[in-house]
C-alpha cells in the first residue's frame, strides 16, 4: 500500500505533483494548503498535522503497529493558518486540476470554517476558503476509517 498526500493550494511550477497511476494499492488524497502546509515544515502546523493524522490512521488500518500515544498530542486543524510561499515571486501561477482524485474531508471542513488566515503575514486578513479546484469527491463517510477528521465532520 502507498499513500500520497497532494497539496490543493500549491501553485509554484517547481512543486507540480507527480500523480500516480490509479491502483487499488495506492491512496492519493488532496489536502488544503501549499506544499509544506501539507507535508510539514512551518511553525504553524495545524494543516500538516491533518496530513500526518491521515497517514497514521492509514498505517493502523493496515494492521501496522503504531505507538499511537506518540501521536496523541497532534492537533490537526483544517482551519489553521496556511501559507502563500509564492506571493513575492514574479511569475504567474495556476490552479491545478484534481478531477478524478479524492479530497480529504478537512478540505470541506476548512471551507465551512468561515474566514481563515491564508498566510501568517500580519498584512493578510482572514478570508473565506473557496478554492476553485476542489476535487469532486471528498471523503465524507464517517463510518469509514479513511481519516480521523471524518469522525468529527
Amino acid at each position: 500500500m502507498a499513500a500520497h498526500a497532494v497539496a490543493l493550494d500549491e501553485y509554484r511550477a517547481d512543486f507540480s505533483p507527480t500523480l500516480w497511476d490509479a491502483d487499488k494499492r495506492i491512496k492519493q488524497m488532496v489536502f488544503s494548503g501549499a506544499h509544506a502546509d501539507v507535508g510539514g515544515g512551518y511553525p504553524e502546523n495545524g494543516l500538516s498535522q491533518v496530513t500526518l493524522q491521515w497517514m497514521v490512521d492509514e498505517l493502523m488500518s493496515l494492521g501496522l503497529l503504531v505507538d499511537y500515544d506518540r501521536f496523541l498530542s497532534l492537533r490537526p486543524d483544517p482551519a489553521a493558518t496556511a501559507h502563500i510561499p509564492w506571493k513575492d515571486l514574479a511569475y504567474l501561477h495556476h490552479e491545478r486540476n484534481f478531477n478524478g482524485m479524492t479530497g480529504h474531508c478537512s478540505v470541506s471542513l476548512r471551507e465551512k470554517a468561515g474566514p481563515v488566515r491564508p498566510d501568517p503575514d500580519p498584512k493578510e486578513t482572514a478570508v473565506p476558503y473557496k478554492p476553485g479546484n476542489v476535487p469532486r469527491d471528498i471523503c465524507t463517510d464517517p463510518g469509514r476509517k479513511l481519516c480521523a477528521n471524518c469522525r468529527f465532520s
